[in-house]
């Protein structure tokens, strides 16, 4: 008798261990398919940052190769244009009279590369029309709450410009 109870209890042992193994392989499976995804997520995202970088390359490849050939394109300009001026004068020397000559030859001789642009002597550079009183728009503390009487009140201020009815520094703009 102690033969056959052992027996089963070894038998109900086997047959936990198998349900257990099976319902751990279904568990295991379940959860490789959920995990499928998020790696194919992750594999189309790589792929696709690897696809825009790529992108981006080529796109500053062209860039820069379109700025070079301009570079040199605007290069030849230059020189065509010079070769143009001065088969043009060139020519005038051989065509006009002595007075236009010469003053071709001088105005070409003076040369300054500046293609006819001035600067104007008259710049001056832009006016200051921050107000010159204490606690302006331009002082650190303007629009704080401070108790310094001169950025609170600037009636008690020793500034020439603020006034008694000065509430607001930014409208005293001498």
């Amino acid at each position: 008798m102690k033969l056959h109870g052992d027996h089963i209890l070894l038998i109900s042992n086997f047959i936990i261990y198998i349900s257990l193994t099976l319902t751990g392989a279904v568990a295991g499976y379940y959860l490789a398919q959920k995990l499928r995804p998020i790696q194919k997520e992750q594999k189309e995202i790589e792929n696709k940052l690897v696809e825009t970088q790529k992108e981006l390359s080529d796109y500053q490849q062209k860039v820069a190769d379109h700025f070079r050939n301009t570079s040199k394109d605007a290069s030849n300009l230059s020189k065509n244009f010079e070769s143009l001026l001065e088969q043009l004068a060139s020519g005038a020397l051989q065509l006009a009279n002595t007075d236009i000559s010469r003053q071709i030859l001088n105005s070409s001789s003076n040369k300054t590369g500046d293609a006819g642009f001035h600067l104007s002597e008259n710049i001056k550079p832009p006016k200051d029309y921050a107000p010159k009183v204490p606690g302006g728009v331009l002082n650190e503390k303007y629009g704080l709450d401070e108790t310094k009487d001169s950025i609170n009140n600037p009636a008690n201020s020793d500034s020439p410009y603020v006034t008694e009815s000065d509430d607001d520094p930014t409208l005293n703009i001498n």
